[in-house]
């Protein structure tokens, strides 16, 4: 009894990791596009060049995070 409830914790642990691992993967992706808007929008000068650097900067800390996580 104890071998099969560790087998199934096992199992359900490996798709939990597998799910928190493809959910890191897009996070990532969409702070990359957010990261693009952000950088067209400083060219177009519809947000502030400071602004948007501190912004930029921040969201690829948060990648780096992220990616040493996966």
């Amino acid at each position: 009894m104890i071998a099969i409830f560790i087998s199934v914790s096992l199992l359900l642990g490996g798709k939990s990791a597998k799910k928190e691992k493809i959910e890191t993967s897009q996070t990532i992706e969409q702070l990359e596009v957010l990261t693009e808007w952000i950088e067209n929008d400083v060219e177009k000068k519809e947000i502030n060049a400071a602004v948007g650097g501190d912004y930029v900067e921040n969201i690829n800390d948060i990648i780096i995070l992220l990616e040493n996580k996966k």
